[in-house]
């Protein structure tokens, strides 16, 4: 929906951001990139699954990468369809 970025540094902001990176497919209200592989999210899902509305996914309130491994997530959650499972990990 929006986007700005600075090739220079490699730093931006991507809002209602959607996408592929190798098997997983995510969502995003806001992407805040900071660098190379670097990266906070908020509102955001990730999934394996290739249909346009997922079967299963992982959704958390706010995520952390850091050259680009996950180091960071809150109030994670498996949704299965567009219902929320009581599967729930706060940190």
């Amino acid at each position: 929906e929006h986007l700005e970025y600075d090739f220079k540094t490699g730093k931006g902001e991507l809002s209602n951001a959607k996408g592929q990176a190798g098997i997983y497919y995510f969502s995003a209200d806001k992407l805040h990139l900071h660098g190379p592989q670097t990266l906070s999210g908020d509102d955001v899902w990730v999934t394996t699954c290739d249909r346009p509305n997922p079967h299963y996914r992982i959704r958390l309130s706010d995520v952390e990468m850091v050259d680009g491994q996950p180091v960071g997530g809150s109030n994670a959650r498996l949704q299965l369809g567009k219902a929320n499972t009581p599967f729930y990990l706060p940190k």
